[in-house]
């Protein structure tokens, strides 16, 4: 079932998803913050020493990514309108501007580091449940692509 959700920015108060490999149940953050809003996108992770482990950035809509003035590398995740990964790049570092290519509308941007070895292959649907959803990974929502901003 399809599920909307509202403009927010990237901080306290934005929704926060559990993202989990849907056809393998491997999890890839157990907190994902939402950054819907232009500002809240383009602010990104701007500022921040590090992401905390278990910690993303999904970045609705979006189809490309810069890391100027980022002070530390990136794993991205590039996902089409129907959350399979349409691009992966590992390591992506600071100072640097990456594409999605024409099927991206979103982007999930994690630690450096947290796609090695999972074998993530462009094509894989991902999967995204409110964290406060305590329901089994079997009754996973998608979140509407729709653009609230």
């Amino acid at each position: 079932m399809a599920r909307s959700v509202s403009c927010s920015e990237p901080g306290a108060g934005a929704p926060v998803y559990r993202v989990v490999l849907a056809g393998r149940g491997v999890v890839l953050s157990e907190r994902a913050r939402l950054a819907r809003s232009w500002s809240g996108r383009l602010k990104g992770l701007l500022g921040r020493r590090a992401l905390d482990p278990g910690e993303a950035l999904w970045l609705v809509p979006c189809s490309s990514v810069h890391t100027i003035g980022m002070r530390f590398a990136l794993d991205l995740v590039f996902l089409d309108d129907a959350l399979h990964a349409c691009r992966i790049l590992e390591g992506v570092p600071p100072g640097r501007l990456r594409l999605g290519g024409r099927a991206a509308r979103s982007v999930l941007e994690l630690a450096a580091g947290t796609l090695g070895g999972l074998g993530l292959r462009v094509g894989e649907p991902l999967a995204f449940t409110a964290a406060s959803d305590t329901r089994t990974s079997g009754s996973a929502r998608r979140p509407s692509m729709e653009n609230h901003g």
